[in-house]
């Protein structure tokens, strides 16, 4: 509404309103509250407030789209004002953030300025550790519902000490995207970590992409509490679908030596893990153990490649999995990861491990938690070698204790030789002259066999070939999701190469 600055009007006006409130001058609305920020609705905003103090640099630069310097408090009063739908770009500097943790509860897009060490935006801190938040906590609603939140254009370094979350983001809302950054930790014998943490009472669903981004020292954790993990396992299976976590088109480097894991999950998580360069680097899905831990459900590993330059520390393997059913081919397994490469298979229940015993216990059939089978695929006679361990290798949907079986497809994985050092580090290689200051690995790797790993008890029995795990051989029907993810745009996703080499986003 326009209002007429006529002086007499205004005159008559201010001389009216002096019962109320007293007058500001020149009609510009200072006076009682001047300073403060109005509060912003979450329709869409039609001004340009005034910056104040309170608001730090932050400032509304056109319909929907809001800027502001990377520090905490400009930073924060832009995500509080904007609505969703909104864009906040955040300029570029460098800021610490300290202890402070970004809270993020709308579907807004935050963009930084870039990765560069020098020219992007770069953000340091420890951010929340009493409850595990990070740096960034998006809770994306605790109901099922489209949750189009992306993060992008940030080089993020934790500060912390101790493997701690650097981002959380929560909830049942999927479609969210978080691409184009570099997080990163100075250390070498410990990570920060990205935390999808599905928390809903009512929904195993946090699904969205984790694309084009650099992760040094930090690990990608998909886990959540025991209600999820249970809807999860009681789910259809997810073969060729999107109702899975993606992990595409992104860079994991180490730290070695340490035990290299860069993604991990239990709960019943759910990813499609492709186009990824593991430089030093593995992946993991654990098992079900303690009684509020169940294992992870089902990857699909595909069109990665894992480089390995040390073998020392840890399990240097290039895929641990401990649970679940999974499709794992066309990888390139290169370099000098141990067991020459190969998958390895275990189960901790099925193997005794004692931590398990305060949990769901041995598999050794005194466990409600197992399927019972008296069927010849499970000809077993002794006391539990005739059940399907809860959430074991090759184990499909079902509710606790009557689970059914999915096995784990391995093919068309390839060894690889790389430089293991000097300025070609993890380049692929045939001879030393193509590695100055360093060699060329010479080990042959076995990435379509399979180890199993801790193969005690009753682990040579609840993990068999043919029935659990296949190896080279296919995965009938199976056809995988459309690639590069529609989230990304338009582009080719090339099945011959593994790594990011064979992903093409068209611009």
């Amino acid at each position: 509404m326009a209002f007429n600055r006529n002086p007499v009007a205004l005159i008559l006006i201010c001389l009216f309103s002096s019962f109320i409130i007293s007058c500001g001058s020149g009609g510009n609305g200072a006076g009682a509250g001047a300073g403060m920020i109005s509060v912003v609705s979450t329709s869409t905003p039609t001004s340009t407030p005034t910056l104040t103090s309170e608001s730090g640099s932050c400032a509304l630069t056109s319909n929907r789209t809001w800027e502001t310097t990377p520090d905490f408090a400009s930073v924060a009063s832009c995500v509080s004002r904007a609505a969703s739908g909104d864009t906040v770009n955040v300029t570029a500097g460098s800021a610490n953030w300290g202890a402070n943790y970004l809270t993020i509860t709308k579907a807004i897009k935050l963009v930084g300025a870039g990765t560069s060490q020098t020219t992007g935006t770069r953000i340091t801190g420890t951010g929340n550790t009493t409850y595990g938040f990070g740096m960034f906590k998006i809770d994306t609603g605790s109901t099922e519902s489209t949750f189009p939140f992306e993060m992008t254009g940030f080089r993020v370094t934790s500060t912390i000490i101790g493997n701690e979350n650097m981002i959380r983001i929560s909830g049942a809302g999927s479609g969210w995207r978080i691409h184009g950054n570099y997080f990163y930790k100075n250390a070498t014998t410990e990570e920060a970590v990205l935390n999808v943490y599905p928390n809903s009472t009512t929904s195993h669903k946090l699904f969205g992409l984790i694309d084009n981004n650099v992760f040094e020292n930090i690990k990608i954790y998909v886990t959540g509490a025991l209600p999820q993990a249970n809807l999860s396992w009681m789910a259809t299976a997810q073969w060729g679908t999107d109702q899975v976590v993606f992990i595409e088109n992104n860079t994991f480097i180490g730290p070695r030596p340490y035990n290299g894991s860069r993604i991990d999950s239990y709960q019943g998580a759910r990813l499609v893990i492709r186009y990824n360069d593991f430089n030093d680097a593995r992946i993991e899905a654990h098992s079900a153990c303690q009684s509020n831990i169940r294992g992870a459900r089902s990857y699909e590993v595909y069109n990665n490649r894992f480089s390995a330059t040390d073998s020392s520390g840890g399990w240097a393997v290039a895929l641990a999995m401990r649970a679940g059913s999974h499709v794992i081919t066309r990888n390139v397994i290169a370099g000098v990861y141990s067991e020459n490469g190969k998958v390895a298979l275990d189960n901790r229940r099925s193997w005794f491990d004692d931590a398990c015993t305060s949990g769901f216990g041995n598999a050794d059939g005194t466990s409600a938690n197992d399927t019972y089978d008296a069927s010849p695929v499970h000809p077993g006679t002794a006391t539990g070698l005739n059940l399907i361990p809860l959430d074991g290798i090759g184990i499909g949907t079902g509710a606790v204790g009557s689970q059914t079986q999915d096995p784990v497809y391995v093919w068309g994985n390839t060894s690889g030789n790389i430089c293991v050092g000097g300025v070609n580090k993890y380049n692929s290689c045939e001879t030393n002259s193509e590695c100055p200051s360093s060699t060329c690995s010479t080990q042959a790797n076995t990435p379509n066999l399979v180890y199993r790993r801790n193969d005690t008890n009753n682990a040579p029995y609840q993990i068999v070939a043919g029935r659990d795990y296949f190896e080279n051989t296919a995965r009938p029907g199976w056809v995988p999701y459309a690639c590069p993810h529609p989230m990304v745009g338009s582009g080719s996703c090339n099945t011959s190469i593994a790594g990011r080499t064979g992903y093409t986003i068209n611009q």
